[in-house]
């Protein structure tokens, strides 16, 4: 297992020097892997400053950009080529469908989709196209590590959860 952080461009990019934002966090850790996710309310702008940043850090080993806004995915790949890691997200409600895999494959190198969307199906689809899978959890959640092992039998690539000492607890009963 290695620790996944995870950055919201919600202000844009913060000043490296006074901020615990992303350049702040990257030159102290050292090597990892982060996922940026750019608000869908945000600029086109703050694409481009991500991507500028992610240069200038020398993160493109090590970074994911994802947004539920696809335009802003395909910005980030007009301006950085192949170079960057690009997540699509999206989350299912009532009134949509998960669209295509090759819909999915065509905008981004990894999936990263609600939990509830996710089985081991869509899974072998989107490994078949080599592509990534990263499940979301939002807030807290009923039957919680019933829910981790779905996923973790769905073969998911990452699980993004909001409180990860839940799912070290139970991955240190389990595993």
């Amino acid at each position: 297992f290695f620790f996944f952080f995870f950055f919201q461009a919600e202000d844009g990019i913060r000043d490296v020097e006074r901020s615990r934002g992303l350049g702040d966090v990257y030159k102290r850790q050292g090597k990892m892997f982060a996922n940026v996710e750019i608000k869908p309310e945000q600029s086109e702008e703050v694409v481009g400053r991500v991507v500028e940043m992610v240069e200038k850090m020398e993160m493109f080993d090590g970074c994911c950009i994802s947004s539920f806004n696809h335009k802003f995915l395909e910005t980030a790949r007009k301006l950085a080529g192949n170079k960057i890691e690009l997540g699509y997200l999206y989350d299912a409600d009532k009134f949509h469908k998960l669209p295509s895999i090759d819909y999915i494959s065509s905008h981004g190198n990894t999936a990263n989709i609600c939990f509830l969307d996710v089985n081991l199906e869509l899974s072998k689809k989107l490994h078949e196209k080599g592509m990534g899978l990263m499940a979301w959890i939002t807030g807290e959640i009923p039957k919680e590590e019933e829910w981790y092992q779905k996923m973790l039998d769905a073969d998911v690539d990452v699980l993004c959860v909001n409180y990860p000492n839940h799912l070290i607890d139970y991955l240190k009963k389990t595993h």
